[in-house]
Parts: structure tokens; C-alpha cells; sequence
């Protein structure tokens, strides 16, 4: 039997991020392993479709958008966890998202991650 004793998800406020989150819970309970929920704000990317004079306020906008979307992920992760029974721990990091999960899956045996979704503008979507 294949033993997996931490599991790193990688969390977001989406109705697909609630969905992976309620599924690395029950498959950390399943298996008695140790969940670890990464949200990863990434660096503001500012499209070129506005004005220069605009870009400031828009970079702002960004900013406290990518705030906002982390204590989201947060707040799904606190009601996850207060209904599962799996150790888990909730880590918030500022970055590059691929490298930050790449890292931090050094440290698991499982990694779930979530598809591309079509939800929203692109920028909402790091690569």
C-alpha cells in the first residue's frame, strides 16, 4: 500500500479551489496525512489595453484585488478545516504561483492543483 503522508493543495477562491480543497481534506483523512493549503499571490501584471496615465490606479486595483482573492482562500480554508478531521496548516506566499508550488512540493507526497479556468479576466489566471 502507498503510503502519502502530506498532501499540498493549492488553494484559490474559486468554486474549483472549494472543490479541491473539500477533496485534499477527505483524502488526508482518508490516509492520516498531514494537509498543507498554499495560496500564492502573485506579482501584479498589469495588461496593456490601459491608458499610461491609468496604470497606477490599475496596478492598485490589482493589488488589493490579489489581497482580497488571498483572504477569500483563506476563509474557505478556515470552514474546510473546521469540518474535517485531517491535521492541516494554511500558508499564504507572495510570488511566482509555479514557483512557490513547485517548492513547496518538495515537501509532499501529493500535490493537487487545480485546471485552468475560464472564470473571470486573464488576469486572475497566472500562468
Amino acid at each position: 500500500m502507498t503510503m502519502i503522508k502530506d498532501v499540498l493543495v493549492h488553494a484559490d477562491a474559486t468554486e474549483g479551489g472549494r472543490s479541491r480543497l473539500r477533496y485534499a481534506f477527505d483524502l488526508a483523512a482518508k490516509h492520516q496525512a498531514r494537509l498543507s493549503a498554499v495560496h500564492v499571490i502573485p506579482p501584479v501584471d498589469v495588461p496593456p489595453l490601459y491608458r499610461p496615465s491609468a496604470l497606477g490606479r490599475v496596478e492598485q486595483a490589482f493589488e488589493r484585488r490579489n489581497i482580497y482573492d488571498a483572504k477569500a482562500s483563506e476563509e474557505l480554508y478556515r470552514k474546510e478545516a473546521a469540518v474535517h478531521s485531517a491535521e492541516s496548516r494554511w500558508k499564504t506566499l507572495s510570488g511566482g504561483v509555479a514557483e512557490h508550488l513547485s517548492e513547496e512540493a518538495r515537501h509532499a507526497d501529493l500535490v493537487i492543483v487545480g485546471q485552468y479556468e475560464s472564470e473571470g479576466s486573464a488576469e486572475r489566471h497566472p500562468s
